[in-house]
């Protein structure tokens, strides 16, 4: 009788074992096929901008030009915003004031590109300003 039963259980775990699997198999649905997401560059509308208004028209970036200029501007707001903050610690404040980060763009950059950056900081605050008041 034992190995009737034995005999008995190991036919019905061999019926019970591809119906189970088949049913797994019925389960799983295929995901619908979607297009991988393309990195984009944050700047790019600027640049493509800046360069359709200057007068030659015939001028582009390649995708490596776009890809090193990407990399240049998030390497230096990392820069800008932890000395930024630095400053703001510094003062015990818990606001990141537009006098911190000219005080950042002193200290990280030099001569007229310091000059440069602060007056176009200042320009911006005040036009935020206008259309904030608005």
């Amino acid at each position: 009788m034992d190995q009737e039963s034995e005999t008995n259980l190991e036919t019905a775990a061999m019926k019970t074992i591809p119906k189970l699997q088949e049913n797994k198999l019925l389960e799983i649905k295929k995901k619908p096929k979607t297009r991988p997401l393309v990195p984009r560059l944050q700047f790019q509308k600027n640049f493509i901008r800046v360069l359709r208004s200057m007068k030659n028209n015939d001028r582009g970036l390649t995708h490596n030009a776009k890809c090193i200029l990407n990399s240049m501007v998030n390497d230096i707001f990392d820069r800008l915003t932890v000395q930024a903050i630095q400053l703001q610690r510094a003062a015990k404040r818990k606001t990141l004031t537009h006098n911190d980060m000219a005080s950042a763009c002193s200290l990280l950059f030099s001569g007229d590109l310091q000059k440069h950056a602060k007056a176009a900081g200042a320009k911006a605050v005040v036009q935020y300003l206008r259309s904030y008041k608005k």
